[in-house]
């Protein structure tokens, strides 16, 4: 923009005039838009340029016309000197508004984050946040006034939540027993079942639980529709929208399949995403005796493939628990089979599990990568590959030709599917992980009957990234799906609840806590009823003692009883008694104790033994009263 100084002007003439003006109002607009720096460097070339063609130009110029020439130039100066002037004062106005904006906005965030901690309970965060806030800011006077106030607060606030918590402790059994044995009692997980709250108050939670979950349904629903509108659109900006819809959307999809309830399995399912919008997809559905679920993977990735995931999704729950698992497959494939480019299909596996036939595991395998069994009984892995078109390629006519197959399971068998990037992960030397990899290491993990299906899991995706070199960040989605049989979890019902009363000898009244629970929940229940028998017959027996006077035994029994972890306020009460009266024989021991020490130092005194009297005065003393 400054051309006009680049060359030497021999002659100045009207030009020059239109020249310097349309130099000042770029650099006007360079003020304007709080460009300062541009104008600073502009004005700083102008003066420059300006002064060398002065000094050049007034040699040439007539004697006559040097007095008029000279009065041009310092109007032009002064004009250039006002407009420096002017964006000094904007530049100065301008950073001071700028460091007023980024304090207003520090203080905001140290708000609103000292808000979050002390939500928390994490006070010394917050009190450290402050303090971080006042150091960096010691001369500021407001900065100081609100770190003291915010000081102030979080004081409060944690005296708030001490006298909670005091209140809580005297409330919990457990926590007014630990303080009574004045010790930490070994960390266990608490084994006894919740018992489900029938009343008035969780009807009504349970209608507000499912209007909430229609509502969600409704919401995910509209934006599929949005969607599906914005694809259509060739715009960037409508690409966009879709994406951060669709995020929406799958914020709401199964990222985990963890402590599903099913009669005699186990589940374990997990996506790791390599992106907010995923290309995998769990699904999970139980509807009176029947369990549903699948794993399918997108072969291409995008916005539209997103789309489909969730369509799929939508469907999916729509037709669960009201047709059979073929005419979920055949819906599904036919609905979405218009909404697939060529060349995009989609691989899947759909699982259905049915508790009359607790053995059986029903599946549609549609171009899927292989299914691996492992097999406790030998200790070896099956490999099965049902082989059928991957789904959404064709149209299905008719649902028998729909292929459903059937596994046979053993206690202890374990299943295990995944996506492709496992197998096709590569390390260093360009090696995939490899189906069969998937395989040793399924025998491997399934050999050590120990290991949850989390745990074996997490054992896969630790190998994993051993494999690849550690990497952290996966280039595409990671799904693993994991079923155990397990008949501890079979639910017990009719006949067998009969012949487990027999057999564990069960109060016929326990009848209807333990129908509808499997073997694993009734052995649990059967713990929880025989602690309870065993509690009344402890409190009885604590009663009787307290009511004889024999408090020594009472006390040494109570311990005895909390570290067995037999908790229950009663038995605090007791111990509680015991202390108290330990205590009062203890000081009425030491009361006794101090009388009987006076009445020999009184007699000494009366026999004038002072130096006895001094000294056993000085030692009783230094012993802050303790004989």
């Amino acid at each position: 923009m400054f051309n006009l100084f680049k060359k030497k002007k021999k002659n100045i003439d009207t030009n020059q005039v239109k020249d310097f003006n349309n130099i000042l109002k770029i650099i006007e607009d360079f003020i304007l838009f709080e460009e300062f720096n541009k104008a600073e460097k502009a004005i700083q070339e102008v003066l420059h340029k300006e002064n060398e063609s002065f000094k050049y130009y007034i040699d040439t110029v007539a004697e006559k016309d040097k007095k008029e020439e000279l009065k041009n130039f310092k109007k032009k100066i002064l004009k250039i000197e006002a407009l420096k002037e002017k964006n000094d004062t904007k530049k100065r106005k301008h950073e001071i508004n700028i460091k007023q904006r980024k304090k207003k906005e520090e203080i905001k965030f140290v708000k609103q984050k000292t808000t979050e901690l002390m939500k928390t309970a994490n006070f010394d965060e917050s009190i450290a946040l402050v303090n971080n806030l006042i150091e960096r800011n010691l001369k500021d006077v407001d900065i100081l006034n609100l770190g003291n106030e915010l000081k102030k607060n979080i004081s409060k606030e944690m005296e708030k939540y001490k006298q909670k918590k005091q209140k809580e402790i005297k409330r919990d059994a457990f926590k007014e027993a630990q303080e009574l044995i004045w010790e930490i009692v070994t960390s266990k997980e608490n084994e006894n079942t919740k018992t489900q709250n029938t009343s008035f108050l969780q009807i009504i939670k349970n209608k507000f639980n499912f209007y909430g979950s229609f509502k969600k349904r409704l919401k995910e629903k509209r934006l599929i529709d949005e969607v599906n509108l914005l694809l259509q659109s060739q715009s960037e900006k409508d690409e966009l929208t879709a994406k951060a819809k669709l995020a929406q959307v799958h914020s709401g999809i199964s990222r985990e399949i963890y402590r599903e309830k099913i009669s005699g399995y186990e589940i374990y399912g997990k996506i790791m995403w390599a992106d907010k919008i995923s290309g995998d997809s769990l699904g999970f559905h139980k509807w009176k005796n029947d369990t549903t679920f699948f794993i399918w993977d997108a072969t291409w990735h995008g916005i539209r493939a997103w789309f489909i995931i969730s369509q799929l999704n939508k469907k999916f729950h729509e037709l669960a628990g009201t047709v059979w698992l073929a005419d979920i497959c055949l819906a599904i494939n036919n609905s979405l089979k218009q909404e697939l480019k060529s060349g995009n299909f989609i691989t899947s596996i759909f699982f259905h599990l049915t508790k009359n036939k607790p053995n059986s595991l029903e599946f549609i395998w549609m171009g899927h990568e292989p299914i691996f069994v492992f097999r406790k009984a030998t200790g070896t892995v099956e490999k099965i590959i049902p082989w059928w078109l991957a789904a959404w390629i064709r149209l299905i006519k008719d649902v028998f030709q729909i292929k459903t197959k059937e596994i046979i399971f053993h206690d202890g068998d374990i299943l295990i599917t995944y996506t492709d990037w496992i197998v096709e992960a590569k390390n260093e030397f360009w090696e995939m992980y490899s189906i069969d990899r998937v395989a040793k290491k399924l025998e491997e993990f399934g050999r050590n009957g120990k290991n949850t299906l989390e745990d074996i899991y997490k054992k896969f995706i630790d190998d994993l990234k051993k494999f690849t070199g550690g990497k952290a960040n996966y280039s595409d989605d990671v799904t693993l799906l994991l079923l155990k049989r397990d008949k501890n979890k079979d639910i017990l019902e009719g006949q067998d609840v009969e012949n487990l009363i027999q057999k564990e000898w069960i109060e016929k009244k326990y009848r209807k806590k333990i129908t509808g629970k499997s073997l694993e929940e009734v052995r649990e229940e059967i713990l929880r009823i025989q602690k309870e028998n065993s509690l009344k017959n402890i409190i009885r027996s604590l009663d009787i003692l307290y009511k004889t006077g024999e408090l020594p035994k009472l006390k040494m029994d109570c311990i005895r009883y909390i570290k067995e972890w037999y908790i229950h306020k009663k038995i605090n009460f007791y111990l509680k008694k015991a202390l108290d009266n330990e205590n009062a024989f203890k000081i009425g021991q030491k009361n006794k104790k101090m009388q009987d020490k006076y009445n020999v130092l009184k007699e000494l005194l009366k026999k004038w033994d002072y130096e006895t009297v001094i000294s056993e005065c000085s030692s009783i003393i230094s012993k802050n009263g303790n004989i």
